[in-house]
């Protein structure tokens, strides 16, 4: 219903991505993620015609455009991404608000090699808290991948999976 809705209102889905719209004749672009949407367009009269238009057919509400899928957007010259507000929760829901920052999030590795069977960190909890780095790591904060997968692979848990040889020691 959705799409046949966009295509409606002179819209069509992007190749690369079905919950990418656009209308290239006048510059629009809506993008839906399951509750969740923007639309990007050359003036905001226009864009409220667009949401006009998408009220018809749905229930919709309408928020200023600083917030989406967790991510906070700033405007002014140029625009500026960032999650701090979900970073904050998930240091309060994991107990680390009070840890402090660095500038390179992973230092030396060697120090975290351990024996296999020494620590399976298989509890949900760090499970959890390597899904939201992940998270972030995949949309904001490029700066953390390469220590959260190292983490993510390394604390798995032992046996099976990828292994590697480091100095004489397994790491899995």
């Amino acid at each position: 219903m959705f799409d046949a809705t966009m295509i409606g209102l002179g819209f069509e889905a992007t190749k690369s991505d079905a919950c990418v719209h656009h209308r290239l004749k006048d510059g629009f672009m809506l993008l839906l993620c399951v509750d969740d949407g923007i639309i990007l367009g050359t003036s905001e009269v226009e864009c409220s015609k667009v949401l006009d238009s998408l009220r018809a057919h749905f229930k919709l509400r309408r928020f200023d455009g600083s917030f989406f899928l967790r991510i906070t957007i700033r405007y002014g010259p140029g625009i500026k991404l960032n999650h701090q507000r979900y970073t904050n929760k998930v240091l309060d829901r994991f107990n680390h608000s009070d840890c402090n920052s660095v500038t390179t999030p992973i230092v030396n590795t060697g120090d975290m090699i351990k024996e296999q069977g020494q620590d399976k960190a298989t509890n949900a909890p760090y499970r959890q808290a390597m899904g939201c780095l992940q998270y972030l790591a995949s949309c904001t904060r490029s700066d953390i991948a390469f220590a959260t997968n190292f983490l993510a692979r390394r604390r798995r848990g032992g046996g099976g999976g990828r292994m590697m040889r480091r100095g004489g020691q397994r790491v899995d």
